[in-house]
This record gives C-alpha cells, sequence and structure tokens, in this order.
C-alpha cells in the first residue's frame, strides 16, 4: 500500500510494518518501534483532516493523528480484523473493507457492519469507490455491490461481468465505472450498461 501525507512524507505498507520516507531517509513503524501494534499493513488512506488511515492484516485498523496511533477493530464491533481496503467518501464517511467480516461504516465516530445478511454480495471485501450520485460501489469475491441509502444491489456473471471475483473498482470523471475482476477488465456506464474489455 502507498499513500502521501501533504507534510511530503510517502508512506509505505509493508509485511513487516509501515515505512515514512522523506525523500532521503526510510523511518519504521511496527510492534518494537512505535504504538502501531502490527506487521503486515495491506492499505492506507488520507483523509481529508490528513489522518493517516492503516489497514492491517489481523491487527484491525489504525488511525494516525498528531503522532500517536490509536486502534479499532474487534473491541469497536468490527467483525473481522483483516483490513483489506480503504475509501473515504465527499462526506468524510469513513469504509472499510474486510476479508470476511464485511464492509464497515465509520460515520460520526461510530461503527456499522454490513454484511450478506443486509444484502452484500459477499463478507470478504477488496476494494470500495464512490460516485458523485453518493453511491458507494463494492468489490467482493461474490460479486460487485452498490450501496446507496443503506440499500444493495449485486451485480454479477448474470449481469454482464466476466467474472463475480471482483478485484478493484474505480469511478472516472464521467462516471464510468471501471471494474477489474480475476477474468478481466469491465465497464460500467452512467446509464447501467457493463460492456467487457477482455
Amino acid at each position: 500500500a502507498l499513500a502521501q501525507t501533504a507534510d511530503g512524507y510517502l508512506w509505505l505498507g509493508t509485511e513487516e510494518g509501515l515505512v515514512r520516507f522523506d525523500g532521503l531517509n526510510f523511518t519504521i513503524f511496527d510492534k518494537r518501534t512505535s504504538g502501531l501494534n502490527a506487521s503486515i499493513i495491506t492499505a492506507l488512506l488520507v483523509d481529508n483532516q490528513q489522518n493517516l488511515w492503516i489497514g492491517t492484516t489481523a491487527n484491525g485498523l489504525f488511525c494516525l493523528k498528531n503522532g500517536k496511533f490509536t486502534s479499532y477493530g474487534l473491541k469497536n464491533g468490527f467483525s473481522n480484523n483483516n483490513v483489506e481496503a480503504l475509501y473515504e467518501d465527499e462526506s468524510g464517511t469513513l469504509w472499510i473493507g474486510t476479508d470476511g467480516g464485511g464492509l464497515i461504516r465509520l460515520r460520526n465516530g461510530s461503527f456499522h457492519v454490513f454484511n450478506k445478511t443486509d444484502g452484500l454480495a459477499d463478507n470478504a471485501v477488496l476494494s470500495i469507490t464512490g460516485d458523485r450520485h453518493g453511491a458507494i460501489w463494492v468489490g467482493t469475491h461474490g460479486g460487485l455491490s452498490r450501496l446507496k441509502e443503506d440499500r444493495f444491489v449485486n451485480f454479477g456473471v448474470q449481469q454482464g461481468l466476466t467474472s463475480d471475483f471482483v478485484h478493484s473498482v474505480l469511478v472516472d470523471h464521467q462516471g464510468t465505472l471501471w471494474i477489474g475482476t480475476s477474468e478481466g477488465l469491465c465497464r460500467m456506464s452512467p446509464s447501467g450498461d457493463i460492456s467487457q474489455l477482455t
């Protein structure tokens, strides 16, 4: 994982901890050197307040704010501590994708978990993005999910995707949704038409 904060530091997520690069030197943040009680860093996000969010394997989520790490996980209502994806929407809501624990929303200091029982395509969330209409798009092991006003609509092979295993999602400036699956690239137009680009 990679991220850059406004102070110019480049942050790297590795299998041996978090690394900060200032252009000349590397500084390691891990269990031995900091309050970051995690080794495998899977996702990084700088939010609109310039806080650095750090997703980990097995140790949940951390936030680096004013030089201090704060941890979030099972104690905060997470259903799984394996974080795979992070996304902040235009309202400042943080979305957290977990490997087996569904999609987690952090809004106004409160966490809420969405999973298959709520309509999410699968509880293994690999990627998250949002569009200009306020919808959140979620790539999972079981297809693509669209969340708006707490309701899910799912898309998969039957709707034109090349595979139900969705690795990555991105909305471009024209409103087109790009969908990377295990079988190739797909495109969903703003009108909802899906085309395959394999």
